[in-house]
């Protein structure tokens, strides 16, 4: 929308608050009309300054604020906005200028081509301090197990299931009455840690074979994670022999030296950024882009990877239609990387 004056602006967001029906106390009334001060003062900037900003967004958030009644906000920036623009007015190295126009709440920015340039000494208008993002380094051994992943009918998605460690000893049995597969899973994950060597998968006809059959397979194999409905004897009758219809098998595992970088935010004066600015990473969008991050801050030694190309590596086997499961040698299997 546009508008003639900083008094049009003001008379505009106070009609709105009037066409909602709220009364908004006289000494915000001032202050909301002093945000024609802050209007005008981004009106009059040169043309050369308003180059390096992004003012798209222009007085959309004072009015989205007027519309939901928020005038004790508008206050609070038109008292803020125009006593740093009094600072910055004085004396700019006092107060940069970025804190300025950030103070009067409208998604102002700087141009980013502006940023990544040297500032000319005489530039008020750059500012004083970039954020900058160290990395923290931790070295970690990963591992990748996959395996095949049948596919199973919906009505054969309730049943038991036996999940065997890396010595073929059937350690689990569990059961699901929805969704067997994973379930079945999810139960690896939770009793391996991801690291198995397989899982026999028995569809049932009906859920109540299923409990009954999962009582019982217990009672008779005593697997030792199995702590509830365990027996000191065996059953005294036998059922009729169930096969398991479908079974998930180990294919491989990957072991890969997994450098992983964690983010330190800091601030730093642009005078110290300039000395040397290859040494820093400097963060000027909102979002950070992981992949730059990494390739900036990676040690690059043969044999290492990063996060982001671990993750790719365990993607490609999840599009060639693996189940995945990633743990450290010391167990933790991270729940994020599987696709069950």
């Amino acid at each position: 929308m546009y508008f003639t004056s900083g008094r049009h602006l003001a008379n505009y967001l106070l009609k709105i608050f009037k066409n909602n029906e709220i009364d908004v106390p006289e000494e915000c009334v001032d202050d909301i009309k002093d945000l024609s001060k802050i209007f005008t003062y981004i009106e009059n900037l040169p043309k050369g300054i308003k180059d390096i900003l992004d003012l798209s967004s222009e007085y959309y958030n004072w009015i989205v604020l007027s519309q939901n009644g928020k005038y004790q906000d508008l206050s609070s920036i038109s008292k803020v906005g125009n006593t740093n623009i009094a600072k910055f007015t004085n004396n700019p190295s006092i107060i940069s200028f970025d804190e300025v126009f950030e103070s009067f709440g409208l998604n102002i920015s700087y141009n980013v081509h502006y940023l990544r340039q040297r500032p000319k000494q005489d530039d008020i208008y750059y500012p004083h301090h970039f954020k900058i993002l160290d990395g923290t380094h931790k070295m970690a051994k990963w591992n990748i197990t996959f395996y095949d992943k049948p596919i199973i009918p919906r009505e054969e998605n309730f049943g038991c299931y036996f999940i065997y460690d890396n010595n073929e000893q059937l350690v689990y049995i569990g059961k699901s009455n929805l969704h067997l597969l994973d379930r079945a899973c999810e139960s690896a994950r939770e009793r391996t840690n991801g690291n198995f060597s397989k899982i026999e998968l028995y569809p049932m006809k009906t859920q109540a074979d299923t409990n009954i059959y999962e009582l019982y397979y217990i009672a008779q194999y005593d697997p030792k994670y199995n702590s509830d409905c365990r027996c000191l004897d065996k059953p005294s009758f036998t059922l009729p022999k169930q096969s398991p219809k479908y079974s998930v098998n180990r294919v491989g595992t990957e072991t890969f030296d997994v450098e992983q970088i964690y983010i330190n935010p800091k601030y730093i004066s642009v005078e110290e950024y300039w000395k040397e600015p290859q040494k820093y990473y400097l963060q000027l969008r909102e979002k950070i882009n992981m992949e730059h991050f990494y390739q900036f801050h990676s040690q690059n030694k043969h044999g290492i990877i990063n996060v982001e190309e671990f993750r790719k590596r365990v993607t490609e086997l999840q599009n060639k239609g693996y189940l995945t499961y990633v743990y450290k040698d010391k167990g933790d299997c991270f729940r994020q990387f599987s696709n069950f």
